[in-house]
């Protein structure tokens, strides 16, 4: 047989028959369904990707997946709440790949004979392993387009690039979840779309204006009219960072008389992030000393 006729052969029912006989089977004994395999003439640049219950669960219900990472950063694969690791993985064995190959549940009533072609020869897949969501980037990213106050804004919107969740969402290999989560961890808000954090300082600044108003007025940190705080601070503040420090700072009462118009201050987040203002700048600091100037800085009773 030249080497043409081998190329362009094609098994046939007899041929299989043959087989059977030789092999000393009887075709009683096997499946009517018979598939030979042919190798293609060229295989397409497909890869292997290893698939956990997540994962799969969510293709069947068409939920995106997606692979993140740029140039300089190992890839990771993300659903729409969990990111997985991706590594290469090679295989003892020679993977073929088939389409549309036939199994053995599957029912026959007759003999069939399918040819199927092999497209795909692999000795590696991709190996995926849950993994936290990288946010180093997204902290660097909000970083350099702080608000830093209403004075500084045009500058910061000419020199800085800003970040919508989906400009975010491609960029920072995290699934859109976890993304979400981060964003409200952080602190961070929307301006005109964008997605911003406080410069540190201003967020100081803005804070203590909250707090000092509330020493002005005698107000129970735990009682903190609205309408009056809003009214106040409008001057000083722009809305959307006003309302930002409020939403941050303080939960509404759990007082049923007071649940729509008063507001109390969240202790632990407050007195927390002005003892970092007070340690920020310092290399030392008597602890007294520290205490002292840590307890002026707060409402009393905090």
């Amino acid at each position: 047989m030249s080497q043409n006729e081998i190329s362009n052969y094609v098994r046939t029912a007899e041929d299989v028959k043959k087989v059977i006989e030789h092999a000393k089977l009887s075709e009683n004994d096997l499946k009517p369904n018979v598939q030979p395999i042919y190798f293609g003439e060229k295989f397409e640049n497909y890869k292997l990707l290893q698939l956990d219950e997540h994962i799969l669960a969510d293709l069947k219900c068409g939920q995106t997946v997606v692979f993140k990472g740029d140039h300089k950063e190992s890839a990771v694969l993300c659903t729409k709440s969990k990111t997985y690791d991706v590594k290469e993985a090679e295989t003892s064995n020679s993977i073929l790949l088939l389409p549309e190959l036939t199994f053995p549940d599957e029912e026959f009533n007759n003999m069939e004979l399918t040819s199927r072609k092999v497209v795909g020869i692999f000795h590696t897949y991709l190996e995926v392993k849950p993994c936290k969501p990288r946010l180093t980037k997204l902290r660097y990213l909000l970083k350099n387009c702080s608000y830093k106050g209403s004075e500084l804004e045009k500058e910061v919107l000419e020199t800085s690039e800003m970040y919508t969740f989906e400009h975010l969402s491609a960029k920072v290999q995290a699934s859109d979840n976890e993304l979400k989560d981060a964003l409200k961890e952080m602190g961070a808000f929307q301006i005109d779309g964008n997605w911003r954090v406080l410069d540190f300082e201003y967020e100081c600044r803005a804070l203590s204006f909250l707090l000092n108003l509330i020493d002005e007025q005698s107000w129970p940190y735990n009682t903190i009219p609205m309408d009056e705080t809003l009214n106040i601070l409008g001057e000083l503040l722009p809305p959307v960072i006003l309302q930002h420090i409020i939403d941050q700072y303080s939960t509404w009462c759990v007082s049923s008389n007071l649940s729509q118009t008063h507001r109390s201050l969240i202790e632990d987040k407050v007195c927390r992030f002005m003892a970092v203002g007070l340690l920020r700048p310092c290399d030392k600091f008597n602890l007294s000393d520290f205490k002292t100037a840590w307890q002026g800085s707060v409402p009393e009773g905090l």
